[in-house]
């Protein structure tokens, strides 16, 4: 399976692939990540000198990020290696092939939701072009869920109704859940009757907000909030936010925003 728009890798680029066999003079692997087609791996860049023996760091039949250190796309050459790679590079590489097999699985379910079982590999093409292929493939899982966790729309030329074919697709693979979001703030009054007037600006949060403010440790307290998108949420928390500020200067109170946080919370 092709899981990319371009049909070759770049220079320097870390691929994953799967060796196929193992010669005297090279390894030839396939590109995992590009439709399976072959490249090659000298020994001398596959092999590590111990006590003078050559040990050859690849296996038949096993999967290795590998970078890419040439590539003649009119021949269709790929030459590969294994020697210059730290391990948090392969990490990272084995890191983003496991979660653009999670793309390819939304997005072949979004494909048979549309389609059935019998779409062409142009449909495929043609889908993937319009959508998970406009995303930069090192953050393409990540902003899919993003956008769903915080209910905003990704940059793809999909009809609306193919968008919410797309979308239940990440709903089914995600699940459901709820965004829990909280304002932290401390708030003072040391004047003349400061407790009441902060019991006053309260009351005027559940009035206004329908929301109620708790307590942590005077003078510290939050404000609470749950739906299904977290963009919502932050935004009323931000004119709370707002509304504290200006009550604190119009009454002479000590008013500090903490932070405000969201979680994900699966139902």
């Amino acid at each position: 399976m092709r899981f990319y728009n371009n049909i070759y890798p770049d220079v320097d680029d870390i691929v994953i692939c799967r060796v196929k066999k193992i010669q005297n003079d090279a390894i030839y692997v396939s590109l995992l990540e590009y439709d399976n087609i072959e490249g090659m791996v000298q020994l001398a860049n596959a092999s590590t000198r111990r006590k003078k023996r050559s040990i050859c760091l690849l296996k038949e039949n096993k999967q290795y990020p590998l970078l890419v250190i040439t590539v003649d796309k009119e021949k269709g050459y790929l030459d590969l290696s294994n020697k210059y790679l730290a391990e948090e590079d392969k990490e990272s590489a084995n890191d983003r092939y496991s979660l653009y097999q999670k793309v390819n699985k939304l997005f072949k379910d979004f494909m048979f939701n549309k389609f059935g079982k019998d779409y062409t590999e142009e449909q495929y093409k043609e889908y993937a072009e319009k959508s998970i292929w406009k995303l930069d493939k090192r953050k393409c899982y990540e902003e899919i869920v993003n956008s769903y966790f915080n209910g905003t729309n990704l940059n793809f030329e999909l009809s609306d109704e193919d968008l919410e074919i797309f979308n239940e697709a990440v709903k089914s693979h995600c699940g459901e859940f709820q965004i829990a979001s909280k304002l932290n703030f401390t708030l003072r009054n040391p004047n003349y009757k400061g407790v009441e007037i902060i019991r006053n600006t309260f009351d005027q949060i559940v009035d206004k907000y329908k929301l109620t403010v708790s307590i942590d440790d005077v003078p510290s307290y939050h404000v609470d909030i749950e739906s299904h998108n977290k963009l919502d949420n932050e935004n009323l928390l931000e004119e709370i936010n707002h509304f504290l500020l200006e009550e604190s200067k119009t009454n002479r109170m000590i008013y500090s925003k903490k932070e405000i946080i969201s979680n994900i919370q699966k139902i």
